[in-house]
């Protein structure tokens, strides 16, 4: 099971690879990235592989053994590539080709470089599932920790709770007996 993990998610690695190389190759095949400004093939083509690039990260980060690679991509990456693909599924007359173009430009090699590293480094897989071990071990030791604290306020409550019943019900036997006499409270005299 754990080879069948670690071969799915370097074929999805890949795949990211594959999707980002796309869309320079059809920039490329019609004239470089300026293309995106004016040319409908390449502004489909190149926000269909969007498109495609945000689902296999979002299939990245659901395999479980991944959360500290995933954690290791830039965030503002992640993020340019999910408002781009919302606005290219849901609003396309409103994409503004510039800020595409100047992420291809300015973003897309870095976060394929951080990929490119990740599948580059793949034999020390094993180092990211450690340090998440760690991480989970020192969270199971916190919430151990909460749990004990709590447990023991709830069996102060639960101390006091008793404590206030018992005096409660020792209160109500006093009760059934009728309070003695006071002073001047005798019979009364006759006149």
């Amino acid at each position: 099971m754990y080879e069948q993990e670690k071969t799915r998610l370097l074929q999805c690695l890949q795949g990211i690879i594959k999707e980002i190389d796309e869309i320079y190759n059809v920039c490329e095949q019609y004239g470089g990235i300026s293309a995106l400004e004016h040319n409908t093939i390449v502004q489909h083509t190149t926000m269909k592989s969007v498109d495609i690039l945000y689902e296999m990260l979002m299939k990245f980060k659901s395999y479980g053994i991944t959360k500290n690679m995933y954690n290791s991509l830039s965030q503002d990456y992640i993020d340019t590539i999910k408002d781009t693909r919302i606005i290219s599924s849901h609003n396309y007359c409103n994409l503004k080709f510039d800020k595409i173009k100047n992420f291809i430009i300015n973003d897309l090699p870095n976060f394929k470089n951080e990929i490119q590293n990740i599948i580059d480094n793949f034999d020390t897989f094993e180092i990211y599932i450690e340090t998440e071990i760690d991480e989970i071990d020192k969270e199971i030791s916190k919430k151990e920790r909460q749990i004990k604290i709590q447990q023991a306020k709830i069996s102060e409550l639960r101390a006091r709770r008793d404590e206030l019943k018992n005096k409660l019900n020792a209160d109500d036997s006093d009760d059934d007996t009728p309070p003695p006499p006071s002073q001047g409270q005798g019979t009364r005299h006759k006149r």
